[in-house]
């Protein structure tokens, strides 16, 4: 289990309804739907679409960065995004997307203004592997590197509802590996 999904979890209200886009192998929509929240989910993955589907969850194939149709206008209380933002090809079509079809925006990403990635950039001069979970630069889905500075910069018209970085230290554009908004 991821170490974000708790706080998820505990900031989405019982009997809500929920679109998590990019939801991997429903681990998230799952404790959710334990909650008592209805969720449905999007996923580009089809062995993952699969996977969510044996479980039981409500997930479509498709791709969360394309616009969608009308269909979704402000129908779900929150969608979610959690560590997908930096492998999506259209950042900003997503988070588009994501204010128009829900009132509340969980978003979550690996905070790449971390003192190690500085590190390694700045004295071997060469892209940081330690936000990369092992990957080199040319295999690695990551697309838009962000950090928690670009993103508040990027949101600074809505309302922040919560944020929690992980870990919760002082500095945390410097300090955490993980952000993590509710934002409307």
């Amino acid at each position: 289990m991821r170490n974000e999904y708790p706080i998820i979890v505990d900031w989405v209200k019982e009997r809500s309804t929920v679109i998590d886009l990019g939801c991997g192998d429903g681990t998230l929509l799952q404790m959710l739907k334990e909650k008592g929240v209805a969720g449905f989910g999007i996923e580009k993955d089809k062995k993952l679409v699969e996977t969510c589907t044996d479980k039981g969850l409500s997930v479509k194939e498709g791709l969360i960065d394309k616009i969608q149709d009308s269909t979704y206008h402000n129908e779900f209380d929150y969608a979610i995004c959690n560590v997908t933002l930096s492998v999506v090809e259209h950042p900003k079509v997503l988070l588009d997307e994501m204010f128009r079809i829900s009132e509340n925006q969980i978003i979550s990403f690996p905070n790449f203004a971390k003192w190690q990635n500085r590190l390694e950039l700045l004295f071997k001069g060469r892209m940081p592997q330690w936000m990369l979970c092992g990957y080199k630069w040319y295999s690695t889905g990551q697309l838009h590197q962000l950090s928690i500075k670009d993103f508040e910069e990027y949101i600074k018209d809505k309302e922040i509802v919560k944020k929690k970085f992980l870990p919760n230290r002082i500095l945390p554009n410097l300090t955490a590996y993980t952000a993590i908004y509710w934002i409307r």
